[in-house]
C-alpha cells in the first residue's frame, strides 16, 4: 500500500487503483479492519501523529496522470470519508487531504472565466459521482482551456464533492 502512486506516470495505476478501492470497498463492510491500515509516524516537530496509508496512497494516486484514475482515488477517499473509525476520521482530517481539497478549488475558481452570463450558470450541469462520468466528472480534473464553460463545469463538479465529503463524514 505504501508503493502505490509513487509516480505519476506509473504503468500499475489502474491495477493500483483497483485494489485501493477493493480495500476500501471492504472497510465499508467492516469499519473495525481500519485499524490494520492505521500507523503512528512523527511529524516534522517529533509529534506522533496517526496516518491511514490508504488514504495516503489514494492521494498520491489522484495525482496520476490518468483522469480515469485520479477519478477513482477521489471516489475511493470519498469512501474513507464515511468510515465510522474515530481514528480514521481523526487521521484524514488531519491529512493533507483537506488542503489538497482546497487546493483543487482554488485551482478551479481562478480558472473560471472573467464574465458569465446568468444562464450559463444556470443551465450548467456538473456533479460529482459515476453518474457523472460521461459528462464531467472526468473533464473537471483537467478541463480544456478551450472551452470556458468546463471550467465552472469543473468547479462545481469540486463544490459537489466537498459537498459530499461533508455530508458523509462524520463529526471529529
Amino acid at each position: 500500500i505504501r508503493t502505490c502512486g509513487l509516480s505519476s506516470a506509473n504503468p500499475l495505476a489502474v491495477e493500483e487503483i483497483q485494489f485501493l478501492r477493493m480495500l476500501c470497498l471492504k472497510l465499508q463492510r467492516d469499519s473495525t479492519l481500519a485499524n490494520f491500515f492505521i500507523i503512528e509516524e512523527k511529524d516534522k516537530n517529533d509529534k506522533k501523529e496517526n496516518v491511514f496509508v490508504i488514504s495516503e496512497a489514494l492521494m498520491r494516486i489522484s495525482n496520476s496522470d490518468d483522469s480515469l484514475v485520479c477519478l477513482k482515488a477521489f471516489e475511493s477517499l470519498l469512501l474513507c470519508v464515511t468510515l465510522a473509525d474515530p481514528l480514521v476520521t481523526s487521521a484524514i482530517a488531519t491529512s493533507q487531504f483537506p488542503l489538497l481539497l482546497a487546493s483543487k478549488m482554488k485551482q478551479h475558481l481562478q480558472l473560471l472565466p472573467s464574465s458569465l452570463h446568468y444562464s450559463e450558470i444556470i443551465n450548467c450541469k456538473a456533479g460529482w459521482g459515476v453518474n457523472y462520468a460521461s459528462s464531467s466528472a472526468v473533464q473537471c480534473l483537467t478541463p480544456s482551456p478551450q472551452n470556458p464553460l468546463l471550467h465552472l463545469e469543473a468547479y462545481l463538479s469540486w463544490l459537489d464533492y466537498c459537498e459530499q465529503i461533508v455530508a458523509a463524514s462524520p463529526e471529529v
